[in-house]
């Protein structure tokens, strides 16, 4: 029996039914009958006499709040309005609010709320229940400490189709202008007592201001759980203390976060900062998939048109805003590193995105991203690149740093500065298949990728083997047709193949895709690895200097590197793959188009752990070979 449900009934039938405005409504707090919010008194009601947090209210006429302005006054200028939904205890003795409230699409105007030190400030501090179709026009929340949110402080039940406009939304720590926090019990400061929910937060809107110092948010401080289609048209502006995680939409991230876009701007010239992005600030082992902003953004640390700091998955996403990383170290303040159109400083995966927004900044700054330490896959850069310090370090049309793995990208954009590079500046590991327009640069130097003129850049086959990339979607098949025998899923047939990449030969750079599915596009990689496993043979013990032959591959672990010989018959694009024994691909080179006849490559592979390997040769997208390699 689910106690909390029982609890419901059992407080339900203690309400007393009323039938009057100002401070008694009508309904009996059920579903099925309401109570029914009238006027502000009403709306102040909540949580008093009979009116239970585990009720339900219906919000029935659009409410003028304004006399909250004029509430809770120390003076004439000191007031705190309206008490948040749980800052006291109902009837019951309980501070949560577990009960609906349904504003059937009405809206509270001028509503203020100031809780100063005294707790979490909101409408509600937390929010169990749900709370939907409802509108705010000017809504004034305050706190001076954690959890700050214009709807909600704490989420663990359910926000959607709540929206707010002529918002202001001020904190210190966990600031969002719908919610401070939306996580479940896995997260960080998740809500104790209510492990077994997650929260919901869909279709939700943010217009106004929102400020603070940590974890700010123009929709959330943080966010740990999956949400969708959160809007934010917000200005965050901090000029002093410390502040980091600062984003359009959330300041911190380890949720998903999908089909969601900011606008407006975030400028955060506090002395020491870091993670400001357009939509999110940090995003650690989160998803971002299918966002945009068009933001502008400056900050200090770790800045980007989307992303500040990543350490998650982004895909299918983009930044048009501008991004500038200010200031120098003098008076305490911090250097100023890692600017990027799209994200600041990247140790997470990239796929299928790009920026389009100028950048300006001293150090390790790039048309996608500042610096690198991730994987970055099928993207592109198209905004202006300057560097504005007299000493240059790391500046490049697609990545100032790089120390991870670039596969099939290009830049098309201006790079000034002293020191720079067409599409990379400083390359400590692999760009494959790469490329930047020297004309348009005016560059034509890299430490990765290839220079193009302008009208190859504009035509398809200057991009080696990029007319075949993309990602099979599959459906069920019976046997013989079964082209992969999933074990414990069944068999799959190929369905649709959708490429990354198109073009309009002769008159555009190459652009991405409409309608790149993410969950398809892992479902691809999921059957490609069950693919791989099919192919693997018992273990062969491969000598140390020695190729480890098949009839047209032969490969081998000499210290950091792989050799690699390989003879197709027919010109294909190329790659080769390294799984484990676990089936997982650990690495791919992509070794672009080949033409017929035998080739020689030695591979970077330094940070690859000891161990046995398959190698898997592809030609033309199948794969032909394998060999065993062994690294000692």
């Amino acid at each position: 029996m689910n106690f909390k449900n029982v609890t419901r009934v059992l407080l339900a039938a203690l309400a007393v039914p009323a039938f009057a405005a100002n401070g008694t409504m009508k309904g009996d707090g059920s579903a099925e009958n309401p109570f029914q919010i009238e006027d502000y008194e009403d709306l102040k009601a909540i949580g008093s006499s009979s009116y239970l947090f585990s009720s339900n209210y219906v919000v029935s006429k659009d409410i003028d709040a304004s006399a909250s302005k004029s509430e809770r006054c120390d003076g004439d200028d000191d007031c705190r309005g309206f008490i948040p939904i749980g800052k006291n205890k109902d009837a019951v003795d309980s501070t949560v609010f577990w009960g609906t409230i349904d504003g059937k699409n009405h809206t509270i105007k001028n509503l203020k709320i100031n809780n100063g030190y005294s707790g979490e400030s909101g409408f509600i501090q937390t929010l169990i229940g749900s709370v939907v179709n409802l509108n705010f026009d000017s809504l004034d929340v305050k706190g001076e400490s954690r959890n700050a949110g214009g709807v909600a402080s704490a989420l663990v039940g359910t926000i959607q189709n709540v929206h707010v406009t002529h918002g202001k939304v001020f904190g210190y720590e966990r600031v969002g202008g719908i919610v401070g926090k939306a996580i479940d019990k896995t997260g960080y400061a998740p809500v104790k007592g209510y492990d077994d929910m997650t929260p919901v937060l869909r279709n939700v809107s943010f217009q106004g201001e929102v400020g603070g110092y940590q974890q700010v948010g123009g929709v959330a401080g943080i966010i740990g759980v999956d949400v969708d289609s959160l809007v934010a048209d917000v200005d965050i502006s901090i000029t002093y203390g410390d502040a980091k995680e600062i984003g359009g939409v959330a300041g911190y991230n380890y949720g998903h976060i999908q089909k969601s876009h900011s606008s407006g701007k975030v400028i955060v010239t506090a002395p020491k900062v870091g993670a400001v992005g357009g939509l999110v600030g940090e995003s650690s082992k989160g998803v971002i998939d299918h966002c945009y902003s068009s933001m502008d953004v400056e900050g200090r640390y770790s800045v980007g048109g989307l992303v500040g700091y990543n350490e998650g998955s982004i895909f299918a996403s983009y930044a048009t805003g501008s991004v500038k990383e200010y200031g120098d170290e003098s008076n305490g303040f911090m250097a100023p590193d890692y600017a990027g159109g799209l994200v600041g400083s990247n140790y997470g995966k990239i796929f299928v995105s790009y920026a389009l927004g100028s950048v300006i900044g001293d150090e390790r700054v790039g048309g996608l991203v500042g610096q690198n330490s991730g994987e970055i896959y099928y993207s592109y850069a198209r905004g202006n690149v300057t560097c504005k310090s007299v000493i240059d370090e790391s500046v490049g049309g697609f990545v100032g740093f790089n120390y991870g793995e670039i596969y099939s990208s290009y830049a098309a954009n201006t790079v000034e500065g002293i020191q720079v590079g067409g599409f990379v500046d400083l390359n400590e590991s692999n760009v494959v298949n790469s490329y930047w327009d020297a004309e348009l640069s005016k560059i034509d130097s890299s430490s990765g990728g290839t220079g193009l003129k302008t009208k190859e850049m504009m035509t398809m086959s200057s991009f080696a083997g990029w007319d075949t990339l993309g990602y099979w979607t599959f459906e069920r098949c019976e046997a013989p047709k079964c082209e992969i025998d999933d074990e414990g899923y069944g068999c799959f047939c190929k369905k649709d193949f959708h490429r990354f990449w198109t073009i309009d030969e002769g008159k555009s750079y190459p652009y991405l895709n409409d309608g790149l599915d993410m969950n398809d596009f892992y479902w691809h990689q999921r059957l490609w690895l069950v693919y791989l496993r099919s192919l693997e043979q018992p273990p062969v013990h491969i000598q140390n200097q020695t190729f480890a032959k098949t009839s047209s591959l032969g490969a081998v672990f000499q210290g950091g590197s792989v050799a690699l010989r390989f003879e197709i018959l027919n010109a294909a694009s190329v790659k080769f793959s390294l799984v484990d024994m676990q089936g997982r691909v650990v690495r791919v080179f992509d070794l672009g188009r080949r033409a017929t006849g035998v080739h020689f490559e030695t591979l970077n592979a330094g940070e690859i752990a000891r161990g046995r390997y398959v190698g898997v040769l592809q030609v033309g997208g199948k794969a032909t070979e394998k060999v065993m390699l062994l690294k000692k």
